[in-house]
This record gives C-alpha cells, sequence and structure tokens, in this order.
C-alpha cells in the first residue's frame, strides 16, 4: 500500500510510461492503516454486543459477551504461536540431526 517512488527506466518503451509517484503522506498513511481500522473495530464489537444483548426465545441470557469476542479474536493468535513454537523447536532438533 505504501509504495514510494517509482523512476522512469530506459530501455522497453512499455516501461517508460512509469512516471514519478509520490509517496504516500504521513497522515493519510495514519488515518487509513491504524485510526479508520481502530474505528470499524469499534464499531462492530458495538453492534454485535447490542445484537447479542437480547435474550434467546428460552429466554436465556448469553454469558460475557465481551468475553466471547476475546476468545473469538485471541484464540487463533494464541494458536499460531503454539504452533509457530512447535515448528521452531522441532526445527531446532532436527536441525542439528541434519
Amino acid at each position: 500500500m505504501i509504495t514510494g517512488y517509482k523512476k522512469k527506466r530506459l530501455g522497453h518503451p512499455s516501461k517508460r510510461l512509469f512516471g514519478d509517484v509520490p509517496r504516500e503522506k504521513w497522515r493519510a498513511v495514519i488515518f487509513s492503516e491504524i485510526i479508520f481500522p481502530i474505528i470499524m473495530a469499534v464499531l462492530f464489537v458495538i453492534v454485535y454486543m447490542f445484537v447479542k444483548a437480547f435474550p434467546d426465545k428460552d429466554g436465556k441470557q448469553l454469558p460475557s459477551l465481551l468475553a466471547c469476542i476475546a476468545i473469538i479474536s485471541l484464540g487463533p493468535v494464541v494458536w499460531n504461536a503454539a504452533v509457530i513454537l512447535v515448528l521452531f523447536m522441532s526445527s531446532l532438533s532436527l536441525g542439528l540431526m541434519l
């Protein structure tokens, strides 16, 4: 997404069409890569908690909705860290054997 500058190339005529492309402004990068995703995440959490706040047709209320969101969002991160740790340990031992 953040590219930098493309220089004009000499040689093939189709490559001469590239002009200098200015770098993205830092304010635009901060807004599009940090602030906007945080706003969208907060909005989705609020909407999810509102929809799930009502009891179902049996009258049962769901447990803590923030705990459900934390498990759904942090579960894959923890699982990925565990798999990477196991693969790192196996590569250490197999690397020494090879």
